[in-house]
């Protein structure tokens, strides 16, 4: 995927669909919090990347652990050792099928007039598997892994991955 890429046809696109975490928020200033806590910086992205294999293989195994309740219990974990229609009512984590369905659901919109918009390739895989159209945000100007399928539109910038216009919007 290119910055070249360009945006994605307004037209047909009823719902846009936003991943929150490190697409509409930036995690980087999170290791200040874990700084002023006493631990090291680094550990937000160790804790970050726990809350997401833990979040997947709850979902894996059939199972919807909610996300606030895995970041609490991890963040409490790392701490001890070193010195947040939403996500949390789908079936299972993204990208479990079930997910973006529940967003289909929830919106009342069919999946293909909806727009998921991620820096994560795998959320962008997910969500073009269950018929959602996608814009990845390449933040950290990676390259797109070829064994995912590409997103319709991407850019180094969350702004010009979107569209021209206000749609209702989703969950994260």
């Amino acid at each position: 995927m290119s910055e070249s890429a360009g945006a994605v046809r307004s037209a047909a696109i009823d719902v846009i669909v936003f991943d929150v975490n490190e697409t509409l928020s930036d995690m980087g200033p999170l290791g200040r919090s874990f700084a002023a806590a006493g631990a090291d910086e680094g550990l937000a992205a160790t804790w970050f990347a726990g809350i997401l294999r833990d979040g997947f293989a709850a979902g894996l195994a059939g199972d919807n652990a909610g996300f606030a309740e895995i970041a609490r219990t991890s963040a409490a974990d790392l701490l001890a050792g070193h010195g947040v229609a939403d996500s949390e009512d789908a079936p299972a984590w993204k990208p479990h099928p079930s997910s973006y369905a529940h967003a289909v659901q929830a919106c009342g919109t069919p999946p293909d007039r909806m727009l998921l918009v991620a820096v994560h390739p795998w959320d962008v895989h997910g969500a073009h598997a269950a018929g959602l159209r996608t814009a990845w945000i390449n933040r950290t100007h990676g390259t797109w892994p070829g064994y995912f399928k590409s997103a319709d539109a991407g850019s180094r910038n969350r702004n010009r991955a979107l569209l021209g216009h206000s749609p209702r919007s989703a969950w994260s």
